[in-house]
C-alpha cells in the first residue's frame, strides 16, 4: 500500500490502482476541500507566501520549529513514533507541510498540499492505533490516545498563529485581504487534517485568543523534546 501511495503526488492524479477498497473510498472523501473554501482567499494567500517568504522560512523554523519541542504531547507522540528521535528525519517530514502550503500552487490541481494533508490524516492515524501499545508512551503520556483534535490544534496555533504574532510585533505591513488569506488556507489545512469545523478560529483574534487557552499555557520541557 505504501509503496502503491507514493505514486500519489500531485492534487488532482487519480489515485493507483491496486489501493484496498475502504482506503480508496477514505481517501477519495478525505481529498475533498471543504465547501467553504474560497478560491479568491487562497489567491491571497498565494501573494502573502510570496512577499513574505524570507519571514515565513524564519518563523516556521525558529519559532514553530522550536516551539514543537515544549509542547509535550507533540513531543512525546513524535518521539515515540518510528524515527521519531531522528532530527534529521523529523524535521524533513514536518517541512514537507509548511512547504507545500506555501507553494504557489498549494491547492491547485497540480499542486500538493491536498496529498500532504490527507498523507498526514493517515500517518496520524497509524500513530494512534500504535502508539498505546508503546510501552514507553504509555509510561510517559498522560491521554489514553495521542493526537486528538485539540492537539492538533495546539500545534495549529504554534504555526500560523505563532506566525501572525511575530509578524505584528514586528510590525510588518500586512494587507487585510494578504492577512485573510493566509488565515484561510492555514483554515483550509485544519479541516483537510480531519479537525472540524467548530474547532477552526474563524478570525485572527479568536485564533489568539483560543491560543492564549490552549498553547501559551502549556509550553513546557520535555526529555523527549529535549
Amino acid at each position: 500500500v505504501n509503496n502503491l501511495l507514493n505514486q500519489w503526488r500531485t492534487n488532482s492524479q487519480p489515485l493507483p490502482a491496486g489501493l484496498p477498497p475502504e482506503l480508496r473510498d477514505f481517501i477519495e472523501h478525505a481529498r475533498q476541500l471543504p465547501s467553504w473554501t474560497d478560491r479568491g482567499k487562497l489567491a491571497a494567500a498565494v501573494r502573502f507566501n510570496h512577499r513574505r517568504g524570507t519571514y515565513l522560512g524564519v518563523l516556521y523554523g525558529f519559532a514553530s520549529g522550536m516551539m514543537s519541542t515544549v509542547i509535550p504531547k507533540e513531543a512525546r507522540a513524535v518521539y515515540y513514533s518510528k524515527g521519531g528521535w531522528d532530527l534529521k528525519d523529523r524535521i524533513s517530514k514536518t517541512a514537507k507541510l509548511g512547504y507545500d502550503i506555501g507553494s504557489l500552487n498549494a491547492y491547485q490541481p497540480d499542486g500538493e498540499m491536498v496529498v500532504t494533508c490527507v498523507k498526514t490524516r493517515m500517518a496520524h492515524a497509524g500513530v494512534r492505533h500504535l502508539l498505546p501499545k508503546s510501552a514507553h508512551w504509555v509510561r510517559s503520556a498522560p491521554e489514553e490516545k495521542p493526537i486528538s483534535q485539540a492537539d492538533i490544534m495546539v500545534t495549529w496555533h504554534s504555526l500560523p498563529t505563532t506566525v501572525m504574532r511575530n509578524l505584528e510585533k514586528w510590525k510588518v505591513p500586512l494587507p487585510a485581504d494578504e492577512s485573510e488569506g493566509f488565515l484561510h488556507s492555514w483554515q483550509v489545512t485544519a479541516a483537510m487534517l480531519g479537525v472540524q469545523d467548530q474547532y477552526i478560529p474563524n478570525s485572527w483574534a479568536t485564533a489568539d485568543s483560543q491560543a492564549k487557552h490552549v498553547l501559551d499555557p502549556i509550553l513546557a520541557w520535555t526529555p523527549e523534546g529535549q
